[in-house]
């Protein structure tokens, strides 16, 4: 692999791995990517299936792009633990545990 210099951006990424992908002779076999739900991996992948559009023979097909299903599911288990906003719940237990305040932790949890 390479070292990513600069952003995370889906473009940076993208300019990153296709020459690897093409070193290593593999950017005519593109099946699917495998990432995290992570908006700059699809438009990494954007930018690597365009960069390699003329080797991709399946091209036409809607983007090959597959969530990791355990993030997916560490995200929908942390919805379901700690509400709609994980942060605000951490802090809240912090605190309570910081003041060993037991009745809070219970209506918390």
């Amino acid at each position: 692999m390479s070292r990513l210099y600069g952003d995370h951006s889906g473009a940076n990424l993208a300019a990153h791995i296709v020459p690897i992908l093409r070193d290593w002779g593999i950017d005519d076999r593109i099946g699917y990517f495998i990432t995290d739900n992570e908006a700059a991996n699809g438009t990494a992948i954007n930018h690597i299936l365009g960069a390699i559009e003329s080797t991709y023979k399946k091209a036409d097909r809607p983007r090959p792009w597959v969530r990791c299903l355990p993030h997916t599911l560490n995200l929908v288990a942390q919805a379901f633990m700690l509400g709609h906003d994980p942060e605000l719940f951490e802090a809240n237990v912090q605190g309570a545990e910081l003041t060993n305040n037991m009745t809070e932790l219970q209506n918390l949890w």
